[in-house]
């Protein structure tokens, strides 16, 4: 009976083993394959991100053409001494109509005329903004905005009669959750956008958890595996695309490893 019981514990035993290495294998097998499908699908996730980026610069530019295409915007510019009040005026019903978060003027020269957010400003030399400099070097230009702790699309370019370049008109929309839950949406990732070390545009996380307050420093090329709000997600990103100024501006597209 010994020798029977022996034999049966070591079958037993035998069996066990290769059925654990077998399961260990195909876990790893199927770790490896799921790894990588989430690779692929969070690089896509990361050319969905660039798109949307992409269709904010076509929106803010068509809207800045169509806004110095319209007589208020000339009048306001071409005509000589008007008042503040009928120039702020003027811009509140345009940026209004237009729905944008920034709106502003300036002479063909850059000096600002006008701005939205500060209707008292006045005579600024603008042209130390990429946007404004182009659009009076080339018509238009494109770029990033950090102003009141946010980031902005902005657009930029010439409002001209007659041949004449009347001045320079610039739009923006933020960059918000609104950006981020539309990205979300689309790809079932996550998207964070950071500015010095705070989030600034943050969509649900895995599992729909709130992603407000939630932060992520800076990545470097690739894929990278971080700890965000106790699950772990893998991760690209980078420096905002568009943004050129001094201050931290950067973003991470993220899926669940957990999930």
């Amino acid at each position: 009976m010994k020798l029977r019981t022996g034999l049966l514990l070591g079958i037993v035993a035998l069996v066990a083993a290769i059925v654990a290495s077998t399961v260990a294998a195909v876990a790893f097998v199927v770790d490896g394959a799921e790894r990588e499908k989430l690779r692929e699908d969070l690089d896509r996730s990361h050319v969905v991100f660039k798109e949307l980026l992409g269709h904010e610069i076509a929106r803010s530019r068509s809207d800045c053409r169509v806004v110095a295409n319209e007589p208020r915007t000339r009048n306001v510019l071409g005509t000589q001494e008007i008042d503040r009040a009928t120039i702020v005026g003027v811009m509140e019903e345009l940026r209004t109509s237009l729905g944008s978060d920034l709106f502003l003027l300036t002479y063909p020269d850059g000096a600002l005329i006008g701005d939205i957010k500060d209707p008292n400003a006045a005579g600024h030399d603008m042209t130390k903004f990429p946007a404004i400099a182009s659009a009076i070097q080339a018509a238009d230009g494109a770029e990033i905005w950090v102003t009141d702790d946010r980031p902005y699309q902005v657009s930029a370019c010439r409002v001209e009669a007659v041949g004449q370049v009347l001045g320079i008109i610039a739009i923006g929309y933020v960059l918000d959750n609104r950006l981020a839950e539309t990205f979300h949406r689309q790809t079932g990732s996550t998207l964070i956008v950071m500015l010095d070390g705070k989030p600034v545009a943050v969509s649900a996380l895995a599992g729909g958890k709130p992603g407000a307050g939630v932060a992520i420093s800076p990545l470097g090329a690739g894929h990278e595996t971080r700890d965000v709000a106790g699950d772990r997600y893998l991760a690209t990103g980078g420096p905002l695309p568009g943004y050129q100024g001094k201050r931290s501006v950067h973003y991470a597209v993220m899926r669940s490893l957990d999930e």
